[in-house]
């Protein structure tokens, strides 16, 4: 195995795995991926290997027969696995890559409704303290230091990159009525979520646009619906009704995104909570970052940015590429429209500040920093017990490496469900959202007389 081997750990592997997949390979690294739901793009020349696994176990078992030099996990808000495999591979150094850090990122009205996120700020500090390096995508490690308590091992911060890309600076547009503004994302469908008021939707943002007589096209992000037709129904009515104005488009693979939201002018970033020509009243963060922001430089476009994404907008802003939204609808014509080219020049500057392989170097620097820290990483794996983590399934929160609040999160009541599936499609829910992937069914009384 080749010597700079790198184990990419993700649960939802995405543009960010693939985009620092790709300025590691440059930089020497052979980087394998293992994981646990299908990626949301399909091209993988970055990674030698990919590798689905279904449990902890498997992952140390590959652990033994690769031997890599370095493990980086990609959390997504599920930091279960990653508690498990820091308190197990103790030699061989660990890399967490929160996907957010919760902590006093929501509302505390947000997390008391949520209480899987209230209980994830523990596994968070656990995670966050005992890994050896952490690879953190904005600046929340230092909103974390300056507002906990807590001293971090080490850490590295390090930005979605932006893959080099010819950016498009032509300026054919000659009045407002040809701006083709595009959002890419998250989408939640109003009336799958009747109690948001339509605060985190579309609809309302689509006739405002229509409204000033703009285009608005809309790509949602592939896993926030199952029935295209039928839960964008609403949508799909408005682009009836908009006379050519609002375009609601299926989603496209991650691999295809840049190319062809780089067709437009203009990005969106998030639902425009805190905008003056808007009052918004449904909002759970105290500050946010949208994944989009390196999409939209990558694509070559300025982008309209909500104040309310505390960290994107100071990003937007300390660039140069941002649009106000009200300076969109309402600002005199002339002066809008050079406001809009000077932006489209400094995305050109953005994108090399993001440069992917700027950042995959210092990425590789910190890795070996790591790996010479942790002397005991070229040890022999040998030393993982695989049984002993097998047969720690259930009771492995209680082992005495772990923080005393976690007895809280052990469940003293288990409940069995006996059926895969419903007839529901709430969205936030893994068998209605469809993000399930084990086959569907009926449990036996046999089955369940085993358990």
């Amino acid at each position: 195995m080749n010597k700079n081997t790198v184990l990419f750990i993700s649960d939802y592997p995405g543009g960010r795995e693939q985009k620092i997949a790709t300025g590691l390979k440059r930089s020497g690294w052979n980087i394998i991926l293992l994981c646990s739901n299908k990626p949301l793009f399909s091209n993988f020349e970055t990674f030698s290997r990919v590798i689905h696994y279904t449990s902890v176990s498997d992952i140390l078992s590959l652990c033994v027969k690769i031997s890599p030099r370095i493990c980086h996990i990609f959390t997504y808000y599920n930091y279960s696995c990653a508690c498990h495999l820091i308190n197990h591979l103790k030699h061989i150094p660990v890399i967490l890559d929160p996907y957010d850090i919760i902590f006093e990122m929501f509302t505390d009205d947000f997390l008391n409704n949520n209480k899987h996120h209230k209980n994830n700020i523990q596994l968070e500090k656990y995670c966050l303290e005992q890994a050896d390096g952490i690879c953190c995508r904005h600046l929340e490690t230092q909103i974390y230091k300056r507002k906990s308590d807590i001293k971090l091992k080490s850490r590295v911060l390090i930005f979605d990159g932006c893959l080099p890309t010819d950016i498009n600076l032509k300026n054919d547009i000659k009045n407002k009525r040809d701006i083709h503004i595009v959002y890419s994302g998250s989408v939640a469908i109003e009336k799958l979520r009747p109690e948001l008021n339509g605060s985190e939707g579309f609809l309302w943002l689509a006739k405002k646009i229509i409204a000033a007589d703009m285009h608005f096209h809309l790509y949602p992000a592939q896993l926030v619906f199952r029935n295209f037709e039928e839960d964008f129904s609403d949508y799909h009515d408005l682009e009836k009704s908009s006379g050519g104005k609002f375009h609601i488009h299926k989603p496209v693979s991650y691999d295809n995104l840049i190319t062809e939201i780089s067709k437009y002018d203009i990005a969106v970033l998030g639902p425009l909570y805190n905008v003056k020509s808007v009052t918004r009243t449904h909002y759970p963060l105290k500050y946010g970052m949208a994944n989009k922001l390196f999409d939209y430089i990558e694509a070559g476009l300025p982008i309209i940015s909500d104040p309310s994404y505390k960290i994107s907008a100071y990003y937007t802003k300390k660039l140069k590429i941002d649009i106000p939204f009200d300076d969109l609808l309402y600002s005199e014509e002339t002066k809008f429209l050079e406001q809009f080219l000077t932006a489209k020049k400094h995305v050109s500057n953005a994108s090399e500040y993001f440069d992917v392989f700027k950042q995959a170097s210092r990425l590789s620097d910190f890795y070996h920093k790591i790996i010479a820290e942790k002397k005991s990483a070229e040890t022999s794996l040998a030393q993982v017990n695989i049984k002993e983590v097998q047969a720690s399934k259930v009771t492995i929160l209680n082992e005495p490496q772990y923080p005393k609040e976690f007895t809280r999160l052990v469940p003293e009541i288990f409940a069995v469900e006996t059926i895969l599936g419903c007839d529901l499609k709430c969205p936030e829910c893994a068998v209605g959202g469809d993000f399930v992937t084990r086959k569907k069914g009926w449990m036996q009384f046999d089955q369940f007389k085993i358990i």
